[in-house]
């Protein structure tokens, strides 16, 4: 009689065999390679990322420590694994659980808007400032031509003024 129930394992991401093993995460990354080269399976994810299992950690680890002990190249460690190892076919297995919840989903979205019209009223205000500085900028510049143009007729005046009597009087 054989039993048909399925059994889930818990799922582990590249960094958690990674802190497992005591190995970076592109070492893990490696193994994994080098290992499916030589002809083990991994699950993997919709997005195609690997998704490690119990098993697989051991397989790891062991590959790890055969390095280790007996210095051969990661390839040649890996057929030696792999060869030690028969993959047995997987049931399931449990992914972590993301939640939805719309109410965060519909707060995000009134966020969204919120940003976007502020977004709007920047880029309102930004054009005033730009507007109120160009009047400015020509009203400074009027102001300054009529005090120049003032200048130029009391310096006319005091010129003619500085004339003696007889320049006045005979106009030179």
């Amino acid at each position: 009689m054989t039993d048909n129930t399925e059994t889930t394992e818990k799922a582990y991401t590249t960094k958690d065999i990674a802190l497992m093993i005591d190995i970076a995460e592109p070492t893990v990354r490696k193994y994994a390679q080098t290992l499916e080269k030589a002809g083990y399976q991994f699950i993997k994810g919709e997005n195609g990322n690997r998704i490690f299992i119990e098993n697989d950690a051991m397989v790891i680890r062991h590959l790890k420590e055969l390095r280790k002990k007996t210095n051969i190249s990661v390839e040649q460690a890996a057929n030696v694994v792999v060869s030690k190892h028969e993959k047995k076919p997987i049931q399931g297995v449990s992914l972590p659980d993301i939640p939805q919840n719309p109410q965060y989903d519909e707060r995000y979205e009134q966020l969204e808007k919120k940003i976007d019209q502020q977004n709007e009223m920047i880029e309102k205000l930004i054009t005033t400032l730009e507007e109120r500085d160009k009047k400015r900028d020509e009203m400074l510049m009027q102001h300054i031509r009529e005090v120049q143009e003032t200048k130029k007729l009391l310096l006319e005046e005091s010129s003619e003024s500085k004339k003696g009597f007889f320049a006045k009087l005979f106009g030179k």
